[in-house]
């Protein structure tokens, strides 16, 4: 339930910021990942595995976007790559029922670490950063859990 009320303010606040900072695609791409974060909140059979998928192919473009994206200096493609890339493997391999998931759930440190370094350089990254603290907020909520089983 916390995790619900946290992402849920989160792609709230996600949305907001890339309606006032962001452009068009970003704007797009932080709808369909709230989208799909809505359908896993419903609590109907094949619901979340939808709104998993929607999330994860949202994730998929915001990667594509970020390495298409003219005028990105390497330190913003790299923060942005760090942030993205452990999320999106950890939901394509969870979905998918791969080995490793929960390796991969320990990478996503990486996120978060990209999330200090995005903070410490915010006005660089403001059209992106809707989309981008969607999936942080995810990248926490996926290691909290990791903790949490690991600790029990």
């Amino acid at each position: 339930m916390l995790y619900t009320i946290s992402l849920s303010i989160c792609a709230a606040l996600a949305l907001f910021l890339s309606y006032k900072f962001g452009n068009t695609k970003s704007l797009i791409l932080t709808i369909a990942m709230v989208i799909g974060l809505v359908f896993v909140f419903i609590p109907l059979e094949g619901m979340a595995t939808a709104g998993l998928s929607i999330y994860t192919i949202g994730c998929a473009f915001a990667l594509l976007y970020v390495l298409t994206k003219k005028g990105f200096r390497t330190m913003e493609k790299t923060t942005s790559l760090a942030i993205i890339v452990p999320v999106l493997l950890f939901w394509s391999f969870s979905l998918l029922h791969l080995q490793g998931a929960r390796m991969i759930a320990l990478s996503t440190i990486l996120s978060l670490i990209g999330a200090i370094v995005m903070i410490a350089k915010i006005a660089r990254f403001r059209v992106e950063s809707g989309f981008l603290l969607l999936i942080i907020a995810d990248a926490l909520t996926i290691l909290l859990r990791i903790v949490k089983a690991l600790t029990a």
